[in-house]
């Protein structure tokens, strides 16, 4: 098993909320308290990444009053032989 973390830090006022998901599900857990808090909001979240079912895609999206804003990014199993695991 290994751990990855991922970060996402937005600006704005009001400071905006930051939620993560997967595949279009929300995650709850574990995602990390912001380790400097300020006028940004951050957020990282901790993947222990087990297996195939861990592959996906993964966004970050930040929200206030003003609008939203969000980053994606695809989450790529490999095995230690060099196959590429994958969900889908």
């Amino acid at each position: 098993m290994e751990n990855s973390q991922v970060s996402c830090e937005a600006l704005g006022s009001p400071r905006p909320s930051i939620r993560w998901f997967k595949d279009g599900r929300e995650i709850l857990e574990p995602v990390l308290p912001p380790r400097h808090p300020s006028s940004s909001s951050s957020s990282t979240v901790e993947l222990s990444v087990l297996g195939s079912a861990d592959a996906g895609d993964y966004t970050c999206l930040a929200r206030n009053a003003a609008g939203f804003g969000e980053q994606n990014f695809t989450l790529i199993v490999v095995a230690e032989d060099g196959q590429v695991l994958s969900a889908r």
